[in-house]
């Protein structure tokens, strides 16, 4: 892990460089409640033939866990000033939940600093029952009970009764070490971040992979974006970066390699077309995606080992995947 000071705030990374030429750079963005080891297996796959950069945001994993600003803005100067202390070309961005909004946030902000958007299952082009749900979920976590109100949350929402136990249980355990504080700042910054308009005007190829139960109204992402390509993972849950990390990798590697095949400029289309293939149909089932609806949060009291704030460690093993 290196770490480098933002006006204070201490941002914790990771950086590989391949040994031979490599094919361009990456720059990976953990999700809500994560660190940098959500994306672990993505960017070693990559690491061989890219430069990779993977980004703790700001109360997160090894970066400061300050009280301030953790808005969707924030957190996107955050990783653009880190591109550019670390000298990143144009990379092409990797976000992960949040950190798909963290993605097209960049995008917007800096479009001539990003080749592309790679957004894994993130809150984009959500129904109002969705926006709601999440503010009930930032009610749910201001309370002493936050840690019960966040597993129940993350069972019911992000993962399929299907899905890995010990993946789940590896998630939920790095997620409650997440300060309390920045749980609320972040899902309230999404909220409040109006992602219809970032979307409709990031002006980057953009890809994104849905999982099974994901948050996007995929009907309206491709309104809004009609340069947004679509890929999916329907046999697992929302931390399919994790549940299904082949699948994942060879879908962004699709798209890596389309991306890279027309020049700078050209009037071909720069979406890839080995991705379009193993790409979902925009089938009618697709706009009917059940949103989240407000959630009625138990009053569960807390283990008492739960309301501790222990050092995360975003280099601890992961649970073996697929």
């Amino acid at each position: 892990m290196a770490t480098a000071k933002r006006n204070g705030v201490q941002l914790a990374y990771t950086e590989t460089s391949p040994p031979a030429a490599n094919s361009g750079e990456l720059l990976f963005i953990h999700g809500w409640g994560g660190h940098r080891g959500f994306l672990r297996p993505q960017q070693e796959f990559f690491a061989a033939n890219y430069r990779t950069v993977a980004l703790d945001l700001r109360g997160h994993g090894g970066s400061d866990r300050l009280n301030g600003d953790y808005s969707i803005s924030s957190l996107a100067s955050d990783a653009l000033w880190l591109s550019d202390y670390l000298q990143l070309a144009a990379p092409v961005v990797i976000g992960h939940d949040l950190g798909a909004a963290v993605a097209v946030e960049l995008a917007c902000r800096a479009p001539g600093r990003v080749r592309a958007v790679v957004a894994l299952d993130g809150p984009l082009a959500v129904s109002e029952d969705s926006e709601n749900a999440t503010l009930s979920i930032s009610s749910g976590l201001q309370t002493e009970h936050y840690i019960e109100a966040l597993r129940y949350v993350a069972e019911r929402t992000m993962f399929l009764p299907t899905d890995d136990p010990d993946v789940r249980d590896w998630v939920l355990g790095e997620m409650r070490q997440v300060p309390q504080h920045v749980l609320i700042d972040t899902a309230l910054a999404h909220a409040q971040w109006d992602a219809d308009s970032a979307i409709r005007n990031c002006p980057v190829p953009s890809y994104y992979i849905a999982s099974a139960n994901t948050p996007a109204n995929l009907h309206r992402l491709i309104e809004l974006s009609p340069i947004t390509t679509l890929g999916m993972t329907p046999e697992v849950g929302h931390f399919h970066q994790l549940l299904a990390p082949r699948r994942i990798n060879a879908l962004i590697e699709s798209f890596l390699v389309g991306l890279a095949e027309p020049p700078p400029g050209s009037a071909a289309s720069p979406l890839a077309p080995d991705a379009v293939s193993t790409a979902v149909p925009l089938l009618p089932s697709l706009s009917v995606m059940p949103m989240v609806p407000p959630l009625e949060l138990p009053a569960v009291p807390p283990l008492p080992h739960m309301s501790l704030r222990l050092p995360i460690s975003p280099s601890s093993p992961l649970p073996p995947v697929g």
